[in-house]
């Protein structure tokens, strides 16, 4: 899939962004904090559960 394909609510990538800068200043590696950022995203259902 292209990333150009995908496209995220500003709300979603907000919330991704937020994560993604908490996994750095917890000092995880860039590429380490790029993929907790979307497991921590995933984890918490209400981020993509649609009610």
């Amino acid at each position: 899939m292209s990333a150009d394909l995908l496209e995220l609510k500003p709300e979603t990538a907000k919330k991704l962004m937020e994560l993604f800068y908490q996994c750095m200043e917890e000092g995880m590696p860039k590429e380490k904090a790029y993929k907790e950022m979307y497991k921590r995203f995933f984890d918490d259902e209400k981020n993509w559960l649609e009610e």
